[in-house]
């Protein structure tokens, strides 16, 4: 009697043990994977910010070039406005490289 006893503090003792392992080893992988879902929403985020900031440098350019009176500043400048479209289309075209990046991982495209 005294074996089966101690056969079933034993086999109590296991199962206490592997409980507190998978407790603890299960809650790590779960706030792992809620860490994870929260990077994916900032970067969605931030993917859905860099959309609308290339939709507004998109309109804003569209109004400069419809305006004559900016065409005609940006044509007296020494360099005829070179300078200035080509930071423009950087800016675009920085922006447009990280959109395409990031709108693989989150599925957000411009």
């Amino acid at each position: 009697m005294k074996q089966f006893n101690l056969i079933i503090l034993l086999f109590l003792i296991l199962i206490l043990y592997f409980s507190f392992l998978l407790f603890f080893f299960g809650n790590n992988v779960f706030h792992q994977k809620s860490a994870n879902l929260e990077n994916l929403e900032t970067l969605y985020s931030s993917v859905k910010a860099a959309s609308d900031a290339e939709a507004t440098l998109i309109t804003a350019i569209q109004t400069a070039a419809n305006n004559p009176n900016i065409l005609a500043a940006i044509a007296q400048l020494p360099d005829g406005g070179a300078d200035i479209r080509n930071k423009m289309n950087t800016a675009l075209s920085t922006i447009n490289d990280a959109l395409l990046g990031a709108t693989y991982y989150t599925g957000v495209g411009n």
